[in-house]
């Protein structure tokens, strides 16, 4: 996973999207207010250096936790592997 320092909003938004949050649910997981996510992915403003490490942790910690998900329902599937 590349790292948020310098990501614009949209790349970001992307990046939120393709995991299925919300950006309520991001800020939950992250601790940045909904506001500031909202302002970042439509270009008000830049991020915050610590609200874009915040959000890269809330990130890969879901991506970890849909391939974990992901490998689960694999091993249901097919015991051997």
């Amino acid at each position: 996973m590349r790292s948020l320092d310098g990501v614009d909003g949209v790349e970001l938004k992307n990046r939120r999207k393709e995991q299925g949050l919300g950006q309520r649910e991001l800020s939950k997981a992250s601790g940045v207010p909904q506001q500031v996510i909202s302002a970042a992915e439509n270009g008000r403003i830049r991020f915050p250096r610590g609200a874009a490490r915040k959000l890269e942790e809330a990130l890969y910690e879901e991506d970890a936790r849909l391939y974990k998900i992901a490998l689960d329902m694999n091993e249901r599937e097919d015991p051997s592997y």
